[in-house]
C-alpha cells in the first residue's frame, strides 16, 4: 500500500462500528509492476512514493528505512550477540539507548566521525545525510555492508561509535560544562572515536568479537567517562569571549581549535591501562 493506508483505517473502524464490515466494496488501484528486490527497484520504488505522497510529507530517512541495506544492518546487529537492535524507522519503541540504535541517531554520530566534522553534529542537519545520495553512500556504504561480518566490517565501527556516545550521555559534568553539552557533545566524541581508532590500530591485538566485549566493559566505560570530563573542559575553555556558543561550535574553527588541544598521549596511557585490566579479567 503506497498511498491511502490512513484513510482505509479510518473507513474500516467506522465500517466496523456499524456492523458493515463485511459488506463487499469496490477499491480503485494502481499497480506498478517492477523487478523482484534490487538496488534498482528500491530506487524506483522510493520515487513512486514520493511522488504519490504529496499531501503529508515523508522524510528522506523515512523513505530510507526500507533500503535493503537497512534491512541488512538490522540482521548484523543482532549477530553481534550483544541483545543489539536496530531501529529503521520511526515507532514509539524506537528510543536510542546502550543496546538500542536508531537510524537517524547512528548516521549522524557516524558521519561526524567519519568525517572529523563535530560542528556537523551541532548543525543538525540529519535529513540531510540521507536526501544526498553522497553522504548516504559514505555513511551506509554498500559494499561494507554487503560482506559477511569480520573484524574490518562497518557494523563494527557503527557498534564503537554508539557506545561511546553512549557513554557521554551519562558522564557526570560541573555545571559550568553541563551548559554546552548539547555541542561539546559531539566534539568529544568525534574525539574520542578519533584517538580510539588510532589506538585500536596500534595496540589491540584481540579479535573482533573481544572488541565488542572491550568497548562494553566496565573498564572501557570508566576509561571514556574519565578522558571526556577533561575533554568536556577543553571544549568549553575554547568558546571565545565574545561570540555566542552555538554558533562558534558549528564552525570549523572550533573542530579545528579543539582538535588541536586534546592529548593523544593522554589518552593512550588511560586506555593502555583499561585494556590491561580487561584481558587480566578475561584470562582468569
Amino acid at each position: 500500500m503506497i498511498n491511502g493506508g490512513h484513510t482505509l483505517k479510518a473507513l474500516f473502524s467506522a465500517y466496523s462500528k456499524n456492523n458493515k464490515a463485511e459488506n463487499s466494496a469496490k477499491v480503485l488501484l494502481r499497480i506498478y509492476r517492477l523487478p523482484y528486490e534490487d538496488a534498482e527497484t528500491y530506487k524506483r520504488s522510493i520515487e513512486i512514493i514520493s511522488a504519490l505522497n504529496s499531501q503529508n510529507k515523508i522524510n528522506p530517512s523515512d523513505l530510507r528505512s526500507t533500503d535493503p541495506r537497512q534491512v541488512r544492518l538490522e540482521r548484523l546487529f543482532q549477530q553481534m550477540g550483544s541483545g543489539y537492535r536496530y531501529w529503521r524507522k520511526r515507532s514509539k519503541e524506537a528510543k536510542s539507548s546502550r543496546y538500542s540504535i536508531t537510524m537517524r541517531n547512528l548516521a549522524l554520530r557516524y558521519y561526524i566521525c567519519r568525517k572529523n566534522a563535530p560542528h556537523e553534529g551541532v548543525r543538525g542537519n540529519v535529513e540531510e545525510l540521507f536526501e544526498d545520495e553522497a553522504k548516504y553512500d559514505e555513511i551506509f556504504d554498500e559494499n561494507s555492508i554487503s560482506r559477511d561480518l569480520s573484524a574490518n566490517h562497518i557494523v563494527i565501527n557503527y557498534v564503537t561509535v554508539w557506545n561511546i556516545d553512549q557513554i557521554l550521555n551519562h558522564v557526570e559534568l560541573p555545571k559550568i560544562d553541563k551548559e554546552y553539552f548539547q555541542y561539546t557533545r559531539y566534539f568529544v566524541l568525534v574525539d574520542v572515536y578519533k584517538k580510539l581508532t588510532e589506538w585500536k590500530r596500534r595496540d589491540f591485538n584481540l579479535g573482533w568479537k573481544s572488541w565488542i566485549d572491550f568497548v562494553e566493559s566496565p573498564e572501557f566505560e570508566k576509561t571514556v567517562n574519565d578522558y571526556s570530563k577533561y575533554a568536556f573542559k577543553v571544549s568549553r575553555k575554547i568558546i571565545p569571549a565574545n561570540e555566542e556558543p552555538r554558533s562558534f561550535f558549528r564552525t570549523k574553527e572550533a573542530t579545528r581549535k579543539f582538535l588541536t588541544k586534546t592529548s593523544a598521549q593522554k589518552f593512550a596511557t588511560v586506555m593502555n591501562q583499561a585494556y590491561k585490566k580487561f584481558k587480566s579479567k578475561i584470562e582468569e
